[in-house]
């Protein structure tokens, strides 16, 4: 038998948790296996029951999301983090990813995207509210920084098309149905995308489609 995804929640609003745990409780393959009111009881329920998936609000009392993940590192702890937050500002957002998180929701949309989050993250990939893809590519400071030579012209159409469905919040998962083709062969399209374009490093293939969706 499958074993079921452990998660646990950390937000210091009641309401909002209850209403996460209640919609992921309806999953057959996810089991709540805690709740914590703040980053400290976090960090503390994550060592003693070592789950999966910590769901973490970025604006926690006594210790922060961003504090919570900096301790779990320490502890090398394997943990894979989702974080909530009420920001879509650029700046949470690129500070997220340098902790090299798995997940990035909008409380406005998390009761829509927690479970599609959750299982993209238990297949190792990268999730973050799909409504967050148009407001960083339209706005004009951009994410990460101008790159002075993209490298898109190295790609391929097949490439161009799996970058462009990575800058929409597409899994490898749902970009292989999409595409009529296995998820390895998606994985391997990235692998020779990251080659190509001299990637390296957790999450960069994604940070690079937003940056450069308008022109793929």
């Amino acid at each position: 038998m499958k074993s079921k995804i452990k998660v646990i929640i950390a937000d210091d609003h009641p309401i909002f948790r209850k209403g996460l745990v209640d919609i992921i409780e309806l999953e057959k393959d996810i089991e709540i296996f805690g709740q914590a009111a703040n980053g400290e009881e976090a960090v503390n329920l994550i060592k003693r029951v070592s789950p999966d998936i910590a769901v973490l609000d970025i604006n926690m009392p006594i210790t922060t999301g961003f504090d919570t993940v900096r301790e779990l590192r320490k502890s090398n702890s394997l943990v894979k983090v989702i974080f909530l937050t009420m920001h879509n500002e650029h700046e949470i957002f690129k500070r997220a990813m340098e902790l090299n998180v798995s997940g990035y929701l909008l409380k406005d949309s998390a009761a829509e995207d927690i479970i599609d989050c959750i299982h993209a993250v238990a297949k190792e990939d990268f999730y973050f509210s799909p409504a967050l893809s148009n407001y960083f590519v339209t706005n004009q400071r951009g994410i990460f920084g101008t790159l002075e030579n993209t490298g898109i012209e190295k790609l391929t159409s097949t490439e161009k098309t799996i970058l462009r469905l990575i800058a929409n919040g597409k899994t490898s998962q749902e970009i292989a149905d999409q595409l009529f083709v296995s998820r390895k062969t998606i994985d391997n399209h990235r692998v020779n995308i990251c080659a190509k374009l001299d990637l390296h490093g957790v999450n960069v293939l994604m940070k690079y489609a937003i940056q450069n969706k308008a022109n793929l």
